[in-house]
């Protein structure tokens, strides 16, 4: 979940695009002029002619009368409003992109595709994995480009209601195009230290995609943005089913400044309730798992889920983050925990990255420890 800026490869000749916001811009200029601009000659020919020499408002004249502009000359104002943002067309921006930043340098300690240099070579700090630090980046990878992203040792402690876990979860993605990508992921192995014994099965199977739609624009406090939609599946152990439970969430990245970077996720998530049957609690069950006797799942509900973490490069291969979430994190929603933590991740070569972290929960909800370690690769 590194945070990057990543520019998609542009080719030789020159094209133009028209962004996202040039098209409501357009829009609002054509809905200007032949509404509102018609409109207010309208009502203004209809009105008495005013004389340029006003004097002093009588008693009877209404603030409006007697003010420097006349509403009717709105819509003219309003027209020159938006041009501040243009130029609507960009040469050589990526759809739905941004314009790139001239004046902006780039140092060379930092893990930024330079818009000149395009990377041949498959390289795991652009876009960076995103396992690692809670939230998820908004770029996606490479048109044609593999990663694969492994945690073998994802320990989560005992909670209120949830026994202590270790998962070996993985994440498969791919590049479909260089805007969207596909991924297959899941918590993989799972050992839930239940009292008295330790169950273990294989997580579900998550069908995840993730589109990325714009470019920041931080100068004007624009993040980068994607778009990220996933399925649980059924297809794991029956101890860990949940049903089929969808999830759609937004990913946001602020590069502040070369070496300091804000990510953020945040959406909507259908989980498993489950009900305490000695203290008649109800919570969301880890993993989908119930403990007998004492658990007892009852119906899927929607929640909400929010992670966020501020991350700074340190070298050229080393970055740490400080993280947090509201309501868990993006596979394992939780709606009423807080955690916080911090981590690292360790460049090892070209193609390979080490990360880890350790967190604590905020609450009696959450785990009172987590950590993660693992691996990403790019291919």
């Amino acid at each position: 979940m590194i945070c990057e800026e990543f520019r998609i490869p542009q080719p030789a000749n020159k094209t133009t695009h028209l962004n996202f916001f040039g098209l409501c811009i357009c829009a609002s200029h054509v809905f200007l002029v032949l509404v509102l601009m018609p409109a207010a000659q309208l009502v203004k020919a209809s009105s008495p002619t005013v004389n340029s020499n006003r004097r002093a408002p009588t008693a009877t004249q209404s603030s409006d009368e007697s003010s420097g502009l006349e509403w009717c000359d709105f819509p003219a104002i309003c027209l020159l409003l938006p041009l501040a943002p243009l130029p609507m067309f960009e040469a050589e921006s990526p759809p739905l992109g941004w314009p790139k930043r001239d004046k902006m340098s780039r140092p060379a300690d930092t893990r930024l595709v330079r818009d000149d240099k395009p990377t041949s070579e498959p390289d795991i700090s652009t876009p960076g994995p995103d396992f690692g630090d809670l939230p998820n980046s908004a770029y996606t990878l490479p048109q044609g480009r593999s990663y694969i992203e492994w945690a073998p040792l994802s320990y989560q402690g005992q909670d209120r209601q949830n026994a202590a876990s270790n998962s070996g979860a993985y994440l498969l993605r791919y590049g479909i195009t260089d805007n969207v990508e596909l991924r297959l992921g899941g918590a993989g192995l799972v050992s839930v230290f239940d009292p008295g014994k330790t169950v273990t099965g294989f997580a579900p199977i998550i069908i995840d995609t993730k589109i990325h739609l714009w470019n920041d624009k931080i100068e004007m406090l624009i993040p980068a943005a994607s778009f990220e939609a996933y399925i649980q599946t059924d297809w794991g152990s029956s101890s860990l089913q949940g049903g089929v439970q969808p999830s759609l969430n937004m990913n946001l990245d602020f590069p502040f400044t070369d070496k300091t970077c804000v990510e953020m996720s945040f959406g909507y998530t259908e989980v498993q309730e489950a009900v305490n049957v000695v203290t008649g609690e109800r919570f969301i069950p880890r993993f989908s798992h119930e403990i007998p006797m004492i658990d007892k799942k009852t119906f899927n509900v929607n929640v909400f889920s929010y992670q966020w973490a501020i991350q700074q490069q340190v070298t050229d291969s080393f970055q740490v983050f400080l993280q947090g979430y509201y309501g868990g994190s993006t596979f394992l929603p939780n709606p009423t925990a807080k955690l916080i933590g911090i981590g690292y991740f360790y460049q090892i070569s070209k193609r390979s990255m080490f990360y880890n972290s350790y967190n604590a929960g905020l609450d009696p909800n959450a785990p009172s420890f987590a950590s993660q370690a693992g691996f990403a690769f790019a291919f």
